[in-house]
């Protein structure tokens, strides 16, 4: 109902909503067309994160950009209450003073995403 107000309310949402049942240390975001994530990929993110606590984040590496999905620990939470618009936290992964690790899907498959019936054809073209 709030879509048009982008990926920020998304987020903001969302952590409100993983805040509702406590604190979190860290909140995991996946992006819901990516088909191709698995949980080898994000059980990657949860051990990096867990070996050094004083992370900010931990991400998938994309070259050197840090795209989703993204454990984000408690420290991102207030910049993330501050998003507005449709960036996501993007900028926030690529700010130098957040502490992130970046793991390495094991194919590049895992960063593609369905958003129109041709990127669906595509996808369906990968997978075989």
């Amino acid at each position: 109902e709030r879509f048009a107000e982008g990926m920020a309310f998304s987020l903001r949402r969302g952590l409100a909503e993983a805040e509702a049942f406590g604190t979190p240390d860290a909140v995991l975001v996946a992006l819901a067309d990516q088909p191709f994530i698995d949980a080898e990929l994000l059980d990657s993110l949860i051990e990096a994160y867990a070996r050094d606590r004083s992370l900010d984040f931990a991400a998938c590496r994309d070259g050197e950009e840090a795209r989703p999905p993204a454990l984000l620990g408690a420290s991102m939470f207030g910049p993330i209450a501050r998003l507005v618009g449709d960036r996501g936290a993007r900028g926030l992964l690529a700010d130098p003073r957040c502490k992130g690790a970046l793991v390495e899907p094991r194919s590049a498959i895992a960063f593609v995403d369905i958003d129109t019936p041709e990127d669906l054809k595509r996808a369906v073209r990968l997978r075989r």
